[in-house]
């Protein structure tokens, strides 16, 4: 068991990397169409590629970690060493140098990569040592649930307070603005890290041999579960994005209220922290896959209502979103716990450990995810005529908008409904079993 302490500063390493998510996920697209100066398409297409990137490394980020062994642990040394480069690239990714489009697109293609694979090797770490610091699994989704707790936390402070620092520190040059504000997010990011380093202690780690290169991918190909997860994880990745990718669009340009975006953020963000902090509760009784299920069902209702909101009355679209982000707090944890669990399975089925693999495939999908849905955004406010911060836009172009930022993730919400019915553990009761059972072996084989 684990006390307030250790689950609290295990969940400010989240705030440190999420802070960078928070800015990337809701001001990356309007920061390069906007302030930096590429299309829309060539926006979009800096996020594909960097996201095919991904497809490679994280992979080999996972077996790194995997294969990683030093004094302090299997995982905690990247809370220690990856800041530092991840606050660089952080802050490279939102400057705006004077170039041509070509050096522009470039120059923003490897930034953001660079600061993409720091990411990853510090997620990959994150949730991967969640099964080493506590074998119950009831904490585990405790832990899981204060990490997505501060997950949230991040993206209410980036929304809240980003356009307010941009404009101050900017007064009124906006290149300078998101400099500045990808400088603090960079030292919090930092700061938070080092917090979660110094109080974290990986005290249920069993020694197995990490799996081959041929049998990670039996691990992956052959497990429905694996798969499962991944779609499901991946799913979320392109709901949430296609909100976030147009979400500022579609109250500046289809709602024509900009001046409600810091309230909209912050009242479907604290509706995010509220579906995470409660999500132990709902998990405890019905268990991680009951709650998975019923959560992507919620959201996928809410959206599809939410294309009828009338653009006259704001509250009745705030609403509506308030209430799907309260099941995307609710999902987030209870996807991840999936993950955690079914790296016991895979141990219990395979006699392999695959922690780090298997969260670098939780990694990759939400940010494959994120990156498919904002260049799709991307290529069809091209298709339709969008012009940057041009107040009145054609009909084609809201119409756009306003399917993307609701018929959209409602339907892709069908694909995790789908997927979901193969994940192999139904109920915390079999997990306790399976852990049981893996106890049993590993004192045998001592």
């Amino acid at each position: 068991m684990l006390n307030f302490r250790q689950k609290l500063f295990f969940g400010t390493g989240s705030l440190g990397k999420d802070l960078f998510n928070g800015i990337i996920s809701a001001y990356l697209i309007i920061f390069y169409t906007d302030v930096f100066g590429l299309t829309a398409s060539l926006a979009g297409l800096v996020l594909l590629i960097t996201k095919l990137v991904d497809g490679v490394s994280n992979p080999l980020i996972g077996m790194m970690v995997d294969r990683t062994n030093t004094r302090f642990g299997k995982f905690r040394p990247y809370f220690l060493i990856v800041p530092i480069p991840f606050a660089v690239f952080t802050i490279l990714t939102f400057t705006a140098p004077d170039m041509s489009e070509g050096m522009k697109f470039v120059y923003a293609l490897i930034t953001y990569n660079l600061a993409g694979i720091c990411f990853t090797i510090y997620d990959v770490a994150y949730w991967g040592v969640v099964p080493s610091l506590s074998k119950d699994t009831k904490v585990r989704t405790e832990l899981i649930s204060f990490g997505r707790v501060f997950t949230a936390v991040g993206g209410l402070i980036v929304s809240t307070f980003a356009l307010p620092v941009i404009h101050y520190f900017g007064k009124g040059d906006n290149q300078t603005g998101y400099f500045y504000l990808a400088v603090i997010v960079a030292v919090l990011g930092v700061i938070f890290s080092f917090f979660t380093f110094f109080n974290t202690k990986e005290q249920y780690t069993r020694k197995t041999e990490p799996p081959t290169l041929k049998e990670y991918f039996k691990v992956i190909l052959n497990n429905k579960g694996v798969l499962s997860v991944v779609t499901v994880v991946l799913s979320y990745g392109l709901c949430f994005g296609l909100q976030n990718a147009v979400g500022l669009y579609y109250l500046t340009y289809y709602m024509k209220k900009p001046e409600l975006i810091p309230i909209y953020m912050f009242l479907t963000l604290g509706a995010k922290v509220i579906g995470s902090i409660f999500a132990p509760v709902f998990t405890k009784k019905w268990g991680n896959k009951k709650i998975t299920i019923s959560t992507f069902i919620g959201i996928m209702v809410f959206s599809l209502i939410m294309y009828f909101a009338p653009i006259q009355y704001p509250a009745v679209y705030f609403i509506l979103a308030v209430l799907v982000s309260f099941f995307i707090g609710l999902v987030l944890v209870s996807m991840t716990a999936l993950m955690a669990d079914l790296a016991d399975y895979t141990e219990f089925k395979t006699g392999k450990r695959s922690d780090g693999v298997l969260f670098s495939l939780n990694a990759l999908s939400i940010q494959i995810g994120f990156a498919v849905s904002a260049g799709v955004a991307g290529l069809l406010l091209d298709s339709t005529g969008y012009v940057p911060n041009q107040e009145i836009q054609n009909d084609a172009t809201l119409l756009c908008i306003n399917i993307m930022r609701t018929v959209g993730p409602g339907l892709v919400c069908l694909l995790a409904l789908f997927m979901i019915k193969y994940y192999p553990i139904n109920s915390n009761k079999e997990m306790e079993k399976i852990y049981s059972e893996l106890e049993k072996k590993s004192k045998a084989a001592v």
